[in-house]
């Protein structure tokens, strides 16, 4: 990896200076951090997909909702949940039953 490259080189170059290897270290944990996050979000959004999907298919499934709007939470996009109890509303409403199914 690059970094590990950096890292070696300047312990190469300043075997003291443990202030710019605590930098390149900190650069490190954070590309990691990164692919970790794109890792998560890549799974959020294939739930989210799902989740979809099934309300599509069954708008008034109220577990299936509340996951839906728990994950638009967690990636910043509850905004779009608004829709999703609009018609879950709305299919209740027409169906005259109760939510859940």
């Amino acid at each position: 990896m690059q970094s590990n490259k950096a890292l070696q080189r300047l312990l190469q170059q300043q075997p003291g200076n443990y202030l710019a290897v605590a930098q390149v270290l900190r650069m490190h944990t954070y590309t990691w951090q990164m692919v970790i996050c794109c890792a998560i979000q890549e799974q959020y959004n294939d739930a989210l997909q799902q989740l979809e999907q099934l309300l599509h298919q069954q708008p008034g499934n109220y577990t299936a909702l509340a996951q839906l709007l728990t994950l638009l939470r967690r990636v910043g996009r509850m905004e779009e949940g608004q829709a999703y109890l609009h018609t879950a509303q709305e299919h209740v409403s027409r169906t005259g039953g109760t939510a859940g199914g």
